[in-house]
């Protein structure tokens, strides 16, 4: 094992707060590679050289002329899984420090351990992501059956239940920080982890939630819970997008409804805390209707009418089919007298050549409703 400098500044950090006195780190080539006096890092320490090439279990440095680079106190081996990965200096009068040596020894040690733990939990968390990413997005069970046994074997991931997929995404501040990113990455993967027993992987614009099968009000409680933190934490405003239902094994298909119900949460702002795929949504079938489509539809309904008059008319129909046709209602709404609603009624079969009070009126405009421009 090599200490890392970032590894050995932070334990320089710890232990010379807690026993006020100045330490060294050195590597193995005798580099001080983190110290309580930074002017003294990068050099090197003549008396740990001494201790590492004659294997010493220590070296005291009676005054600061007596090796380059070393100054007058205590130096002990730094010792990692039976292997010798550096040296610590605890530099004052030996009479002084001495007693702090076995103890700064044993607590270098211990913090490295727990470096170390810390390292391998990020090695793990990445390979859980990458995995999660391959198996969710990329269909990993068919194309390598093999590998992905191996792999859920491995990590432990039970592929015998349901999970529904849910994606998340910032909806402002799109200029985000990696540092802030981070956070209410961690603010999400704690949540889902100790709430819903699920895991979370990220890719390049949104976070990708696997979760085993939960109640609709259990997982609107968590996803309103997590936008709240996150919103007041970092003024960040979420949008969540859920499959409709759980599934086994195959989540490629779940993890496409899971992003076309963000997409669509984001696309109309939709308020609620998740917004789950519908497959009887018209919206899902029409989001993907080329531009061409889109256009051919509209002219074939309203002919050469300016975009200016087939906004106009389309505001109305909408207005007409959300009040389900009553032309009180529909005057109320638009401040006009009842009559007025009537000849819209009439002008807009006149345009169009469809009446909106028909069976066919009635898919004809909500259609172009949803895919105008």
């Amino acid at each position: 094992m090599i200490i890392e400098k970032r590894t050995a500044k932070e334990i320089v950090l710890r232990l010379s707060d807690t026993i006020g006195q100045n330490i060294n780190i050195m590597d193995t080539d005798g580099v001080i590679i983190a110290s309580s006096d930074p002017a003294r890092e990068g050099k090197v320490h003549g008396g740990a050289l001494k201790l590492l090439r004659e294997r010493l279990d220590r070296l005291i440095v009676e005054s600061n002329d007596q090796f380059p680079g070393a100054r007058k106190g205590v130096n002990l081996p730094v010792v990692f899984n039976s292997e010798v990965v550096g040296v610590i200096g605890i530099t004052g009068d030996v009479g002084e420090v001495y007693k702090y040596g076995e103890i700064i020894k044993k607590m270098t040690e211990v913090l490295l351990l727990e470096e170390r733990a810390k390292d391998l939990d990020v090695i793990e968390q990445k390979a859980r992501d990458r995995f999660f990413n391959e198996w969710v997005i990329d269909g990993l069970e068919d194309r390598s059956p093999a590998r992905f046994g191996a792999l859920i074997t491995a990590l432990s991931v039970d592929t015998g239940i349901p999970y529904r997929i849910v994606a998340i995404a910032p909806f402002t501040n799109p200029g985000l920080s990696d540092d802030t990113h981070t956070e209410i990455s961690r603010i999400v993967r704690r949540t889902v982890a100790k709430e819903l027993k699920g895991n979370v992987f990220r890719t390049a614009s949104r976070m990708i939630l696997i979760i085993p099968e939960r109640s609709v009000p259990r997982l609107d409680d968590v996803m309103s819970a997590i936008r709240s933190r996150i919103l007041t934490s970092y003024s960040v405003k979420i949008k969540t997008g859920a499959s409709d239902s759980g599934a086994v094994l195959h989540l490629t298909g779940a993890y496409n409804r899971a992003v076309a119900a963000l997409e669509r949460a984001i696309e109309a702002d939709l308020p609620a805390p998740v917004t789950y795929y519908d497959p009887f949504d018209i919206n899902y079938l029409l989001r993907d209707l080329a531009p061409a489509a889109r256009k051919s539809y509209l002219d074939a309904l309203f002919g050469d009418a300016s975009p200016e008059v087939r906004s106009s008319a389309l505001d109305f129909a909408s207005v007409y089919l959300e009040e389900n046709g009553s032309l009180e209602a529909i005057a109320e709404r638009l401040f006009v007298h009842k009559n007025t609603v009537k000849y819209r009624i009439q002008k807009l079969t006149q345009l169009t050549g469809t009446d909106i009070r028909t069976c066919r009126g009635a898919y004809d405009f909500p259609l172009a409703a949803q895919i105008r421009a």
